[in-house]
């Protein structure tokens, strides 16, 4: 296998990752919904516990966003200082050698990781949500049993 084929594999495997991250924090926030309890004033009120793990999914999924607005910003910035470079060489050359706009160009690693690292913590966080809920759930249980 080609190393740009790991490669993209990686990035098929982020992908899922990412939309099951944003599933489970659905779901777990769901799951917290079902346990609320109500207030005095008729307000749901949530199981002592429960406020941080549906503190760790709201994180994630705003964490999801982020890693889409920030990765834009990204590479249209990234666009954009390429797009003059290339204008200022087409000029420097004449009318009649521009610049391709079709010219290959790579992107450093350090802006690349900006998304991977909100990606990161966006499925800590996911994993983080779960930790609450799993053990108010098995207390419920066992004192159910």
């Amino acid at each position: 296998m080609a190393l740009r084929d790991y490669n993209t594999e990686m990035e098929d495997y982020t992908r899922l990752a990412s939309g099951a991250a944003r599933q489970l924090a659905f779901a777990g926030i769901a799951v917290v919904w079902v346990f609320r309890a109500t207030g005095e004033n008729g307000a749901p009120v949530l199981p002592k516990g429960l406020a941080l793990a549906v503190l760790c999914f709201a994180l994630a999924l705003a964490l999801d966003l982020g890693q889409y607005v920030v990765g834009w910003l990204i590479y249209k910035a990234f666009h954009r200082r390429h797009e003059k470079v290339a204008q200022r060489v087409g000029e420097q050359r004449g009318a009649g050698e521009r610049a391709k706009y079709e010219d290959s160009v790579e992107m450093g690693v350090v802006l690349a990781n900006v998304t991977h690292g909100i990606w990161f913590f966006k499925v800590v966080a996911v994993l983080a949500g779960y930790f609450p809920l799993v053990c108010y759930l098995w207390g419920a249980w066992r004192r159910a049993v």
